[in-house]
């Protein structure tokens, strides 16, 4: 058991259908501030960014503490800006095959970054990711002249106790201002604030659930079905189809063994 991360809206949403929060302010979350800050990419923070990979524009970054989300200009340039300015945004869809590409969507409506995340991983995948000069100059086409979108860069300094990659994040405006080096979650507006850690407060802890499920088939081949390969290849198309069913991909699949050291019974009509 450790200290709760979250890795999407859909989880912070069930933390509050979950947790009895009335008459508490805040409650921690493992959630603390490290000792280096990294530019990643929304949905892909175990995607570092150097920062001079990045195509800034003249004086970018500024480093102006609260400039921790990224915006690119209809130069192709980006910059640093506060997270909670409403602007317009760029949103990707990951297609299904790669030689497409991903499809880069143009959304007019004004957001603060996190409200932007939240759309684009609602409608499409993600806010925008460049991992190439070609995706740079894509995105680039789609902002309006003298405009500033956001994309999905920004800059972070706090890690998740237990390892997650997750780049959720949703700091109230003007937070993380520094005055702390833990995050908790506000029960009034289920946003994130950095606090002392020395407070005393109540805490959310998660623990992985594990089960174990027994499922049967009936096949009907004129194949040798207990063929090594066959049965390798039957286990990867049901892991497959289980884990679009909304299982996880973590799941430990694996065949039960007959005495006779064959995975299928095999019956004659």
């Amino acid at each position: 058991m450790e200290m709760g991360s979250l890795g999407d809206w859909k989880e912070l949403d069930q933390v509050f259908n979950t947790v009895n929060s009335n008459g508490i302010e805040a409650f921690w979350i493992g959630l603390r501030r490290k000792l280096t800050q990294d530019w990643r990419w929304s949905g892909n923070s175990s995607w570092l960014v150097h920062r001079e990979t990045i195509d800034w524009g003249i004086g970018e970054p500024t480093l102006q503490l609260g400039e921790n989300c990224a915006v690119m200009d209809s130069n192709g340039k980006i910059r640093d800006t506060f997270c909670n300015t409403q602007r317009e945004f760029i949103c990707y869809r990951n297609q299904s095959s790669f030689s497409e590409g991903d499809e880069f969507i143009f959304v007019t409506s004004l957001n603060s970054w996190s409200d932007a995340q939240k759309y684009c991983q609602l409608f499409y995948t993600d806010l925008a990711s460049v991992s190439s000069a070609a995706d740079a100059l894509r995105i680039q086409i789609l902002v309006p002249e003298g405009r500033l979108c956001y994309i999905g860069l920004f800059k972070d300094d706090f890690v998740w106790e237990d390892q997650s990659s997750s780049s959720f994040r949703n700091w109230e405006p003007a937070q993380p201002d520094g005055s702390g080096e833990c995050a908790c979650l506000m029960s009034w507006n289920r946003m994130m604030d950095d606090r002392w850690c020395g407070d005393s407060r109540p805490f959310l802890c998660q623990y992985e659930v594990t089960f174990k499920k027994v499922i049967r088939l009936q096949l009907q081949s004129n194949k040798e079905l207990n063929d090594p390969d066959i049965t390798t290849s039957l286990l990867q198309q049901m892991k497959q189809k289980l884990v679009s069913l909304g299982l996880s991909k973590e799941m430990d699949l694996r065949w039960r063994y007959q005495k006779n050291g064959n995975v299928l019974l095999t019956q004659n009509n």
